[in-house]
């Protein structure tokens, strides 16, 4: 089964989660109650050495953030009361807001989102919010990509990525597995590249994201994984 809009509609996580306990097998997949659930607590025990992951550069997932074209990040930046998920192009009160959030206004309030998935638990409002991450936080995280994932990818390698995970655990690279099961805009792709990325600086999921992509380039040495091994892979791109 291809999870994407065009079979599942317009959410395909979130109704794929409804159809999951009846469709997979439990001992093989977990069906989480949640597409962003937290890794910390009684998680990281339950699933510690199971996980897969694609780990994006934290500051191209801003950005991506930052312009989905849902989200009209506007507010008073002093408000510590605002949260960042209900800045929209009115207030809570409808009242307006004074202006569109910067780049840079808006950046720090996504810091570390990876780092509190890693090592929080709760539920996904208060990992993209709540609490700011700190230095301990972080540095638990990026010790827990080494030890916790059994496979790690990395967005911005995708196809790389996807020929690895074939050849760690087996199966026929698919059309499906090149496509871009929900973009912000038809015809966009999650490999755009925000040039603005630059501008802004994640302390705490930066050091994740490294440490990912070191596992990563790991193993493509480890199972002989390059753009001329792979080509018969990525053949199966439409």
């Amino acid at each position: 089964m291809i999870v994407d809009e065009a079979s599942l509609g317009g959410h395909p996580e979130a109704s794929f989660l409804m159809m999951c306990p009846a469709m997979c097998d439990q001992k093989m997949l977990s069906c989480n109650r949640s597409p962003h659930e937290e890794m910390g607590g009684e998680n990281w025990t339950r699933y510690k050495g199971h996980l897969v992951a694609m780990f994006r550069d934290p500051r191209q997932r801003i950005c991506s953030s930052y312009y989905d074209p849902e989200f009209d990040f506007v507010g008073d930046v002093t408000a510590e009361a605002t949260p960042f998920w209900r800045l929209r192009a009115k207030g809570a009160n409808g009242v307006p807001l004074p202006h569109r959030m910067s780049l840079q206004e808006y950046a720090p309030q996504r810091f570390g989102d990876a780092t509190k998935q890693l090592t929080r638990f709760g539920s996904s409002l208060v990992i993209q919010g709540g609490e700011p991450a700190t230095a301990e936080e972080s540095r638990l995280a990026t010790a827990r990509v080494r030890e916790g994932f059994a496979f790690v990818g990395i967005t911005e390698e995708w196809s790389l990525s996807v020929c690895l995970f074939r050849r760690m655990f087996g199966g026929q690279c698919m059309p499906s597995d090149f496509e871009d099961m929900r973009p912000h805009s038809p015809g966009e792709t999650a490999a755009v590249i925000y040039e603005d990325a630059d501008t802004i600086a994640d302390p705490y999921d930066m050091p994740v994201y490294e440490e990912a992509v070191r596992v990563f380039k790991e193993n493509l040495v480890k199972y002989d994984v390059s753009e001329e091994t792979c080509k018969a892979c990525f053949a199966a791109k439409r």
